[in-house]
């Protein structure tokens, strides 16, 4: 998971980038904002995976205990596709 720590990530992604690495990783979706994705972005991150575990909103609370609606989902959409990350 790349956003737990944004000190560790950004110790990680600035090794990789002055190495000429290129990686890929998985982010928690409910701890994405646009600080987190721009960074991404900046150290030439281009895909991310994020874990979804239900499209249904009601069943993702109740089911999942997974408090994340979809208006933050689409939100999240919005700011990889501004950043260019798919």
């Amino acid at each position: 998971m790349m956003n737990i720590s944004n000190k560790w990530l950004k110790e990680f992604s600035t090794l990789l980038r002055e190495n000429g690495i290129g990686f890929l990783g998985t982010l928690k979706l409910d701890l994405i904002d646009e600080k987190i994705v721009a960074k991404l972005a900046k150290n030439k991150v281009t895909k991310v995976n994020i874990a979804l575990e239900c499209g249904n909103e009601e069943y993702r609370r109740k089911v999942y205990k997974r408090n994340i609606s979809n208006k933050q989902i689409l939100s999240v959409g919005k700011l990889m596709e501004k950043y260019n990350i798919r």
